[in-house]
């Protein structure tokens, strides 16, 4: 579960990254909102994390052009 609702959209928009900044590009990850649902055990967690890692990333690669969906 770890993997594949944190690990993976970390890997691919780190992936994605030089490609992006080379072409003024978008990036956008996909979460649910399952996130807001505080539930026992990790999933919550790991939910919350693809957006708290897109702000992150937002603030580290504005500033090389990335945009972001409206």
């Amino acid at each position: 579960m770890i993997p594949t609702n944190a690990l993976d959209p970390a890997l691919t928009a780190q992936a994605s990254l030089p490609d992006l900044i080379a072409s003024r590009g978008h990036l956008l990850l996909v979460g649910n909102v399952a996130r807001r649902v505080i539930s026992p055990g990790p999933y919550s967690a790991t939910k919350e994390a693809v957006p708290s890692m897109g702000e992150s990333i937002r603030r580290e690669v504005s500033a090389q052009g990335v945009g972001w969906p409206a």
